[in-house]
């Protein structure tokens, strides 16, 4: 029992530091990509199902050459209208001009959202853990 209770608080404090080190990554990466410029595109079609949905979209290049690249659709209100694009239809692309192939469909870059999403998972798993692990020891006999 007590390999049980050092062995749950092990993990939760890994879970804890883990789910905390990608959330704080996500908080300062978060438009770290530089500015990025609204350049237009036309969506060629929806990639797979996926939700949210990826979007396969051709646009200029800086240069004015043509690209075809990838882009999540953001989990928010403006990602609904977003996610209904079909192939043919317009929509705006923001363009890291150092990075051509870095592009989103919000000005502050990528969401992370899954970044954050596993960070918090992380940190709940890891609360959970320490939780248990304290309430185990509360069973383990004094001696």
């Amino acid at each position: 029992m007590a390999a049980l209770v050092i062995f749950l608080f092990l993990a939760g404090l890994a879970l804890v530091a883990g789910g905390i080190i990608l959330l704080v990554r996500r908080g300062a990466g978060a438009g770290s990509s530089g500015p990025r410029v609204p350049v237009p595109a036309t969506v060629v079609r929806q990639v797979g199902l996926r939700q949210p949905p990826v979007l396969e979209v051709d646009y200029p290049g800086p240069d004015g050459r043509p690209l075809r690249g990838r882009v999540s659709v953001p989990m928010s209100a403006a990602g609904f209208g977003q996610a209904l694009l079909t192939g043919g239809s317009p929509t705006t692309v923001w363009v890291d001009p150092r990075r051509p192939e870095d592009i989103s469909l919000q000005q502050s870059g990528r969401s992370g959202s899954g970044r954050a999403l596993g960070g918090a998972l992380m940190l709940f798993f890891g609360l959970g853990a320490l939780f248990f692990g304290a309430m185990f020891s509360f069973l383990l006999p004094f001696g």
